[in-house]
């Protein structure tokens, strides 16, 4: 009888330490964010390139909001004049480590592993593939 109590005791406080893991990095995550370092590798030949951060990327911020809310903001000098100055997204962490991005546009889900998240930095990857090539971006932030 009391390894059972036990065992649900100690259910009960590894769902909390998930609920709080959860609302700590909801918390982290809020703010804006730039872009310091783009890696994107090749899975299929395990070969990978350093993504060089253009001038015109250089003042891009990206916001996450309390409410589920997010923007990419392409900042006072743009890549491309076609394209909208700010993105608009809706986010939401279906895991403490797992970040989705739908895009209010075209609803379109990309799906984010956070690797790091602190007070200053915020790591992720995404992968995606066509059938033939799968490629993983690795993705690194720096609190704005």
């Amino acid at each position: 009888m009391k390894s059972l109590l036990f065992s649900l005791l100690s259910l009960c406080l590894l769902a909390g330490c998930k609920k709080d893991g959860l609302r700590q990095n909801k918390k982290l995550l809020r703010g804006d964010w730039h872009m310091t370092e783009m890696y994107i590798r090749d899975d299929s030949s395990l070969t990978g390139n350093y993504i060089t951060i253009s001038q015109c990327m250089d003042d891009d911020f990206t916001t996450f909001e309390r409410n589920g809310s997010c923007s990419m903001n392409a900042g006072p000098v743009t890549c491309n004049k076609n394209e909208p100055h700010i993105t608009y997204y809706d986010w939401e962490l279906t895991g403490a480590k797992t970040l989705q991005l739908t895009s209010r546009d075209d609803h379109s889900v990309s799906t984010y592993e956070i690797t790091e998240l602190s007070s200053n930095t915020l790591k992720m990857t995404s992968t995606a593939g066509n059938g033939i090539v799968t490629l993983t971006a690795y993705l690194t932030y720096v609190r704005r």
